[in-house]
């Protein structure tokens, strides 16, 4: 996949937002057939594979994570040209109270840091086996993004999304609107 080179919107984005990305390797893979509709989700690029959160530190924009092996904050360029992920969209979840969830993103993100929240390699997994059980002191992308946004939204999330939540779920989703998609 050739290096993305759109210009980020930094002008659009706020604190909170969801980025939703896709990427290349094997495990974007089975996560696009597993999460993204079977082996016909394989090759398809528009079913995200990894998602992440938009929060601030001072006058920057950065990107909180799940990736291995533990939560990462970095800028969007870094992480992204680093990782070899492509940006697809972001998304902004539509929140009861807007200031209270970017208090709580903010301060969320801040404390799985602070911990060292460590990457739940066995999540995909659980999306393939139910017999898989969830590592509940670790965590995976969609996971981190899930529990964060879950108890602001104004429309609840489908209970079911409580046991698993995959980056394709968020990213078409009815909680949250689609406000920046990247070029083709």
């Amino acid at each position: 996949m050739p290096r993305q080179t759109c210009k980020w919107p930094y002008d659009q984005l706020r604190i909170g937002d969801w980025v939703c990305c896709g990427g290349n390797g094997l495990f974007p893979a089975i996560t696009r057939i597993v999460t993204g509709g079977g082996w016909k989700g394989l090759k398809n690029r528009d079913i995200s594979t990894h998602t992440g959160l938009v929060m601030g530190l001072g006058n920057q924009l950065l990107i909180g994570e799940m990736t291995a092996p533990r939560i990462v904050i970095s800028s969007l360029e870094v992480q992204y040209r680093k990782r070899g992920r492509r940006v697809i969209c972001f998304r902004r979840p539509i929140v009861k109270d807007y200031q209270a969830y970017r208090e709580y993103v903010q301060n969320a993100i801040g404390e799985l840091y602070r911990r060292g929240q460590e990457y739940d390699f066995k999540g995909l997994l659980e999306f393939v086996s139910n017999r898989v059980q969830d590592a509940k002191n670790k965590m995976y992308c969609s996971e981190m993004v899930y529990t964060i946004a879950k108890d602001h939204v104004v429309k609840p999330f489908d209970e079911s999304l409580d046991k698993k939540v995959s980056p394709e779920d968020l990213h078409i989703c009815a909680q949250a609107e689609t406000i920046w998609v990247a070029p083709k």
